[in-house]
């Protein structure tokens, strides 16, 4: 099973065979601690253009289709391309079996310094504990970025943990969906029937 409280989170096995990609590893650095290693923090802290920009804001389509493809950590990983904030591009890592979204540090470093991230989503980190899949413990770090967006989805306000390990989509994004359909052959992912939500929530 897996769980999840305020200052625990407790990640199983990847599910649908997409393999064991791995849970987020141990923390180092924090997000105020990548602000501080910018060598130039005014720009680090200006606030980047919005992700509604272009008629992203509040997009809710019924049905979503993206393309994944057979690459990742290991052998059976599949990934689909995602944006954060509308500038930050990732390949996340399929992982049902996580239940949170991780973005790795280094994509976060360069996002901060570069004046991607906001003092808002900075100021948002908490600090947290961490239990892995060999049910070993670490320290993290969760936050709330602007937007994901996957395809033609753009969730709002979205709770990730950030971490060495790579990019992750966890079953925090998936649940959001009613139906979940991971095609290997045709290399798609499809989210059909959003439940019915507030956007952003």
């Amino acid at each position: 099973m897996i769980t999840r409280s305020v200052d625990t989170i407790v990640a199983g096995v990847v599910l649908m065979a997409l393999g064991s990609c791995g849970m987020p590893g141990a923390r180092v650095i924090t997000l105020s601690q990548m602000l501080e290693r910018c060598p130039d923090r005014n720009l680090a802290r200006a606030a980047p253009v919005s992700p509604s920009a272009g008629g992203d804001a509040d997009l809710v389509p019924d049905k979503v289709e993206a393309p994944i493809e057979h690459k990742g950590s290991n052998d059976s990983s599949w990934s689909v391309h995602g944006m954060l904030d509308g500038k930050i591009a990732l390949d996340f890592e399929l992982d049902t079996g996580s239940e949170v979204t991780n973005v790795p540090d280094s994509v976060l470093q360069l996002a901060v310094c570069q004046g991607y991230l906001t003092e808002a989503e900075i100021a948002s980190a908490t600090p947290t504990t961490m239990t892995n899949a060999d049910w070993s413990s670490s320290e993290a770090e969760y936050f709330t970025v602007h937007s994901l967006r996957i395809g033609d989805y753009v969730m709002h306000d979205m709770e990730v943990i950030h971490s060495s390990s790579p990019a992750l989509l966890g079953a925090d994004f998936f649940t959001k969906f009613s139906d979940v359909n991971i095609d290997f052959g045709h290399g798609r992912l499809r989210l059909i029937s959003e439940k019915p939500r507030l956007v952003g929530k």
